[in-house]
């Protein structure tokens, strides 16, 4: 669960298969676009390594023990308090901002019982007038989900199991499947955290054929939901299975629904991203943008967000991209959109220091708040950087804040509690 180890799936997997050129629409890219993208591969996995290495220099033989210290966490009570009480605003908050205030109610159901209604993007509603009250239901889910691993009573497990699965479950209905998947990747750092600090210090699990089928269980599990997904929810999402798509994207699937849905759905979204930063970097007459990439977020912050957004609709990212309906894209478009070869350059640079910096901080001192804004930043950013610049969102900070807002929330609980014992308690005389 490393940077390091996570650039596979985030960076490697993605870059490889566009190998495969299987759409005749791509074209061979130029000598920039090549050194753009060799650039930020070198980037992010050298510093990464360094990241990994610097920790295994450090951390000789802990196992997972120091993380039993965020379960120490956990257990206080009233630290608990203050986190049902936060998570449980946060669900009525997200319940109104994203079903109730939605002019298609929940997507899913309005969707499957009214096949020819507007498929207008209602699925990605948000930002309702209560939106900063629902920043908890994401930002709690995997806490939610350890407090439940380490629960011993039935009930309270199941209960904080059924919050843990809150924001995953209301995402599926809301038909966003990648909002679904931050969640459940949080669960999953969870999961393996876990496990890990209940080794033995410096000795490691032997694989066992129970382990080794259960590992099975789980790849068949995730490969079904792949099935499932690539063709039934987006035939109801978008009114046609991805097969539909195959034409347009330049690719020839001779398979039967839902195998063509899966092969034209995986190298879509993590193949053509590359593919589609090519033709921008082709197309693109090339300007300053301030705001739109790296300083975002610090626009965000000083209330100055409209310039971005003004910026990025002048660019129209869509006109340049080239293969729609696939019209994701990675982290480096925005960036060279933002400031050229400076930002290519220095970008990866910040972002695998800055995500490794938190992954240090976690490993070597865990905490609540250490292990919040690692899960975070890494499920929502890091691992999507092949498609997409979550890192430019203000929103992935907001949530990783949501923990030291909880020890604060603490805090001042136990200082008001404890001023109010001092008050109530009798003077002694003398």
């Amino acid at each position: 669960m490393s940077p390091f180890a996570l650039l596979l799936p985030a960076w490697i997997l993605p870059l490889g298969l566009r190998l495969l050129a299987l759409s005749e629409s791509e074209r061979n890219w130029r000598p920039g676009t090549i050194v753009m993208v060799v650039w930020a591969t070198l980037a992010l996995t050298t510093i990464s390594f360094c990241g990994s290495a610097l920790l295994r220099k450090n951390l000789k033989n802990d196992g997972g023990m120091r993380f039993r210290y965020v379960i120490y966490e956990l257990s206080s009570r009233r630290l608990s308090l203050v986190m049902l009480a936060m998570f449980a605003i946060a669900s009525v908050a997200f319940i109104y901002n994203e079903f109730i205030s939605n002019p298609v109610g929940i997507p899913l159901i309005t969707y499957i019982a009214d096949p020819e209604i507007s498929r207008d993007p209602n699925w990605q509603w948000k930002w309702g007038s209560f939106w900063m009250l629902s920043i908890p239901v994401f930002a709690f889910t995997a806490l939610l989900y350890l407090k439940a691993r380490t629960e011993k009573r039935f009930t309270k497990k199941g209960l904080l199991l059924v919050g843990a699965s809150f924001y995953p479950v209301m995402e599926l209905l809301k038909m966003s499947r990648s909002d679904c998947i931050y969640g459940l990747t949080c669960i999953l750092f969870a999961e393996y955290y876990y496990r890990k600090s209940l080794r033995q210090s410096g000795k490691k699990k032997k694989t066992s054929l129970r382990r080794i089928l259960q590992g099975s269980a789980v790849v068949a599990l995730i490969g079904g939901a792949a099935l499932v997904s690539a063709s039934v929810f987006s035939e109801i999402r978008g009114s046609k299975p991805m097969s539909a798509y195959a034409e347009k994207l330049g690719m020839s699937v001779e398979l039967p629904d839902p195998y063509a849905s899966v092969v034209v759905e995986t190298y879509g979204y993590l193949a053509l991203p590359f593919e589609n930063f090519s033709n921008f970097v082709n197309s693109y007459p090339g300007r300053e943008n301030l705001g739109v990439g790296v300083l975002r977020p610090i626009y965000t912050a000083l209330g100055l967000g409209a310039i971005p957004r003004s910026e990025l609709q002048d660019i129209d990212f869509d006109k340049y991209l080239e293969m729609l309906p696939i019209n994701t894209y990675p982290f480096l478009a925005t960036i060279y959109a933002e400031s050229g070869w400076i930002g290519i350059m220095l970008a990866p640079i910040f972002y695998a220091l800055m995500i490794n910096y938190l992954y240090l901080r976690f490993r070597l001192a865990p905490s609540i708040t250490s292990f919040s804004l690692y899960s975070i930043m890494a499920s929502y950013c890091w691992l999507w950087m092949f498609c997409n610049q979550n890192f430019t969102g203000l929103q992935y900070y907001l949530y990783a804040l949501c923990a030291p807002i909880l020890i604060a929330g603490m805090s001042m609980l136990e200082r008001s509690l404890s001023k109010y014992a001092a008050q109530r308690m009798p003077t002694q005389p003398g």
